[in-house]
């Protein structure tokens, strides 16, 4: 699997996700969360600067140790990177449909989440690969009173597999608008678990 290390769009130090949504959250994130990651890039930093720890899964291992030279060059000491490689034989349901991924399979990937006790996070945030079965563990690990913060749900398969969940949540609120880095219109959605 190749993928491109995209270092200008990285360099913004901004998420792929829109502007609304970033708003929201620089607005109501109060820097004592313990956030984990699905998709690591400048997502990481980002929140790194704005809570108490970030734990990110990357399945793409160049960008891994892109990221990990990067984290210990700039001394974030809140940040812990986490690799998992797509899984060598194929699993059914964590199939990706999406990018440079599409096909492989990320089992492994969205499995990352349960190396950690149940209700550990206050912040769990998807934006890599098989998304649905990311949120399906996501509830699990969340914090009741915890976001969940779902990027591209202008998809149908993600705004339904939120909508699955919805009465769990408090609320649901979908940031439509422009990303911030590439300016392409989408949605990012965040929850509160109840």
């Amino acid at each position: 699997m190749q993928k491109r290390i995209n270092e200008e769009i990285f360099n913004l130090g901004i998420p792929d996700m829109t502007v609304p949504a970033l708003n929201w959250l620089n607005s109501n994130l109060d820097g004592g969360e313990q956030l984990f990651e699905w998709g690591a890039g400048a997502s990481t930093f980002w929140f790194a600067n704005r809570v108490a720890q970030v734990y990110s899964a990357e399945y793409f291992e160049a960008f891994y140790y892109y990221l990990k030279e990067y984290a210990d060059s700039k001394g974030y000491e809140n940040v812990d990177l986490i690799l998992a490689k797509p899984d060598v034989i194929p699993q059914e349901g964590y199939i990706a449909k999406y990018s440079s991924a599409a096909g492989q399979s990320f089992k492994r990937f969205c499995l990352s989440i349960e190396n950690y006790p149940s209700s550990s996070f206050d912040v769990v945030v998807i934006d890599g690969r098989a998304r649905t079965k990311c949120l399906d563990l996501a509830m699990r690990a969340v914090k009741r009173g915890g976001l969940i913060i779902f990027d591209d749900t202008e998809r149908v398969e993600y705004r339904a597999s939120l909508n699955k969940y919805i009465s769990s949540f408090d609320f649901i609120k979908d940031f439509k608008g422009e990303k911030a880095t590439t300016g392409k219109m989408s949605q990012t959605s965040i929850a509160r678990v109840s």
